[in-house]
């Protein structure tokens, strides 16, 4: 909690204002004044005892003080007394007193409480839960330019809580927060320039405000400049940079960087390939409820990566993350349910679980939910709900983080069936190789199955290989610069092989930036279904903002 008024009026021996600095000086001179009842004078004194500053720090004495001068209706000891009951430092923690505080003090228009006793209604902690009432404070302290508070307000009207979701208003105020150097204000303002949100897209203006917050150690900063490190995204790919900022915010037990650079150590980029490393840091992580860092902790236990195999440990960690929704999470605990691996066997539940995942537009949750509908096993068959709907939608949904399956030139469904966006033309969906086994009976597919005509053949080919050397994989770029013969005359296999296989240049340069199998989003943690069944994955959780709301 910023106790910015109470310092405004500390003694010029603290400051060393015409007089050399003197902590100890300056609590003897308060010490008299408190003594004679002077609030301002013991208000400052509690800060010295609190921050142990001239005197050995004593909490409960700094409580004592704050105390004193709260009782004079000081404003700034009532707030700073609120926040040690808030805490629980220097007295039992008692947040309905903490309110009761906050609330004397926001009486005075006091933008320290304000702020507070606004985060107290938003998080329902000493009051009931009141979005509006936490917005309304907010506003009375952000009309006061409380960096805090117009932080905090602008994150109300980026997630639409307690006002109408007003994006450009929620840049509004991150900037004027930003503009006092605020790093969480900095940091929101960076991830709105880097989505586009509220703000034209501009990847180089995110690059400077992350950096701006990371220079004051703040960990979500430090991570997301990472993370623009790995991918090149704003500034020079860097990847040992990338390491280094990640590490810093892995440091400061920030979750997301830590489990940013587990995905370091899974795949060796920037550091040595390390599988221990890499589950201690996802672990660590879990622990602090990261669904990402769960799931990739449970794929971990279920392969023996850097832990012993254990099918059991790796389902518990799935539905941890998969009761906080995490759509790869609720796929893979399907899997494992349909496999009955480290769970009873249990269909019925696979379905529902994948159905989770499908309907959050997760390509594999949508292909496994197309499988189950081939199969008939649970639900009933039905092929034209499979392949019309779940298949193609997973598909669609991968745009340019898109897996092809490629196939035999007479296994293409029809342009009326599946047509995909024109710059990936038709796609031939390979049901005998691509984790398929159900249909090996192929004579129940001749009626739907139609030969690719040379032309659509081209198209695959071209765009697949365009795609891959944007990414810069250097076969691509080498079938690009030597084809001289027609597209057609490239044989699938190598197609194949890009979509089936880790080892792949192709492959691993898949989708831009990144190679991406169903559910992956980065080069590093892309794995493709593997020939025989679904695949289970990882993937690098967007750049987000941990739930951060305080003052100070």
């Amino acid at each position: 909690m910023a106790r910015a008024k109470s310092e405004a009026r500390f003694h010029r021996r603290v400051r060393g204002e015409g007089v050399p600095q003197d902590w100890a000086e300056a609590v003897r001179l308060y010490r008299l004044a408190a003594e004679q009842k002077h609030a301002d004078a013991q208000c400052s004194l509690g800060i010295c005892y609190e921050r142990g500053e001239g005197v050995p720090q004593d909490q409960a004495e700094a409580v004592r003080f704050y105390r004193l001068a709260a009782e004079q209706k000081h404003a700034d000891a009532q707030c700073n007394l609120g926040f040690c009951y808030e805490r629980g430092e220097g007295v039992p923690q008692d947040r309905a007193e903490a309110v009761r505080l906050y609330r004397l003090a926001a009486e005075q228009k006091h933008a320290d409480a304000q702020c507070s006793l606004g985060i107290c209604y938003e998080r329902g902690e000493g009051v009931p839960q009141d979005w509006a009432e936490a917005v309304r404070l907010y506003r009375l302290a952000a009309e006061q330019k409380h960096a805090h508070a117009q932080c905090n307000l602008g994150i109300c009207y980026e997630r639409g809580e307690g006002v109408p979701q007003d994006r450009a208003e929620a840049v509004r105020l991150f900037r004027l927060a930003a503009e006092q150097k605020h790093a969480y204000a900095q940091c929101s303002l960076g991830i709105c320039y880097e989505r586009g949100e509220g703000v034209p897209q501009d990847q180089a203006e995110a690059v400077r405000l992350y950096r701006l917050a990371a220079e004051q150690k703040h960990a979500a900063a430090q991570c997301n400049l990472g993370i623009c490190y790995e991918r090149g995204e704003g500034v020079r790919q860097d990847r040992a940079e990338a390491v280094r900022l990640v590490r810093l915010a892995a440091e400061q037990k920030h979750a997301n960087g830590q489990f940013s650079l587990g995905l370091f150590y899974e795949m060796g980029e920037g550091v040595p390939q390390d599988w221990a490393e890499a589950a201690r840091l996802y672990r660590l992580a879990a622990e602090q409820k990261h669904a990402y860092a769960q799931c990739s902790l449970g794929i971990c236990y279920e392969r023996g990566e850097g832990v012993p195999q254990d099918q059991a440990e790796a389902v518990r960690l799935y539905r941890l993350a998969a009761e906080q929704k995490h759509a790869a999470a609720q796929c893979n605990l399907g899997i494992c349910h349909e496999r009955g691996e480290g769970v009873r066997q249990d269909r019925a539940e696979a379905v529902r679980l994948v159905r989770l995942a499908a309907e959050q537009k997760h390509a594999n949750g949508q292909f496994s939910l197309g499988l189950f509908y081939e199969m008939g096993d649970v639900v009933p068959r039905d092929l034209a709900e499979a392949r019309k709907s779940w298949i193609v939608d997973a598909m669609l949904n991968i745009t340019d983080e898109f897996a092809l399956w490629c196939t035999p030139f007479d296994a293409v469904l029809s342009d009326d069936k599946m047509r995909l966006d024109s710059s990936m033309a038709e796609v031939a969906i390979d049901y005998g190789h691509a984790s398929v086994p159900f249909l090996r009976d192929e004579d129940q597919l001749n009626d739907e199955r139609l030969a690719i005509d040379a032309s659509a053949c081209d198209d695959v080919l071209w765009s697949h290989d365009i795609i891959a050397s944007n990414a810069g994989a250097h076969s691509a770029d080498a079938l690009l610069v030597d084809r001289e013969t027609p597209p057609s005359a490239l044989p699938f296999s190598f197609v194949r092989l890009a979509g089936l296989s880790l080892d792949a240049d192709v492959g691993v340069a898949f989708g831009e930036t990144r190679v991406v199998g169903f559910g992956y989003t980065d080069p590093f943690d892309a794995e493709l279904f593997s020939v025989g069944g679904a695949g289970k994955k990882r993937c690098l959780s967007p750049k987000t903002r941990k739930s951060w709301r305080g003052c100070g």
